[in-house]
């Protein structure tokens, strides 16, 4: 009995935060002395990642490109793509749209990749390799 409440408590210390980053995604953006500004980037709970592959779905099908703006869309905490101002200067009216207008195809991987680390999630080649070795 004893081993199970001490098991059960250890469930109840763990208290698991999102986690932010702070990465220049772009060395477009600067500040007033010069310095690239960072993007901040947030991790996505269950819920968040769940909504995203559903809004994703093309015919029954998950859409990939779509899946992976969105996931993108939703990590972003700054800066807000969500801003009319800055939508209305880049000439969209979609989070999604912000970001292909505001971002460099290199630097759009860039910020999927660092999504990618921040969620940790594994891309196929990882999974492939895991399998092999385990």
């Amino acid at each position: 009995m004893e081993t199970k409440e001490r098991t059960l408590e250890q469930f109840f210390k763990v208290k698991r935060g999102r986690k932010v980053v702070n990465v220049v995604i772009s060395n477009a953006f600067k500040d007033e002395n010069g310095n690239p500004i960072p993007w901040k980037l947030r991790a996505l709970d269950i819920d968040q990642i769940q909504r995203v592959a559903k809004d994703s779905m093309v015919n029954g099908e998950l859409d990939g490109q779509k899946n992976q703006a969105g996931l993108m869309v939703a990590s972003v905490v700054s800066p807000n793509l969500n801003n009319a101002d800055l939508q209305d200067y880049y000439g969209v009216k979609t989070p999604g749209a912000l970001l292909k207008a505001m971002l460099l195809p290199v630097e759009y991987a860039k910020l999927f990749d660092e999504i990618t680390k921040i969620n940790e999630f594994k891309t196929d080649a990882e999974l492939v390799t895991e399998v092999k070795n385990g």
